[in-house]
């Protein structure tokens, strides 16, 4: 029976092989680390909440599509750019229940 590569010794029999795979690994992980940088843009015309927001926004009695409008006029008339579109609708969201209970 020949030499197993489970006994510990891999790089005694393989150095090359060890060698490339340690490269290889330390690769893969300064590519894991890498981020990849996304560009802020304004709203979309064609926006749509997803049914993440959807849900949220009609659970505390908000039209969803109005308020995606009314989010996307506002946003979009001073210029803010965002990198997540659903999460600002959120954000949206969560504001408008907000400045509603502070009115009260």
């Amino acid at each position: 029976m020949g030499p197993s590569l489970r006994n510990g010794h891999e790089g005694e029999l393989f150095p090359q092989l060890v060698a490339a795979s340690a490269t290889t690994k330390t690769t893969v992980e300064k590519l894991k680390r890498v981020k990849v940088k996304k560009d802020r843009t304004l709203f979309p015309q064609d926006f749509r909440p997803d049914e993440r927001g959807t849900k949220m926004a009609e659970g505390y009695g908000f039209n969803a599509f109005r308020e995606a409008a009314a989010c996307i006029d506002h946003h979009n008339g001073i210029g803010n750019k965002f990198l997540d579109h659903q999460a600002t609708f959120r954000t949206w969201i969560r504001k408008k229940l907000q400045f509603a209970e502070e009115k009260r």
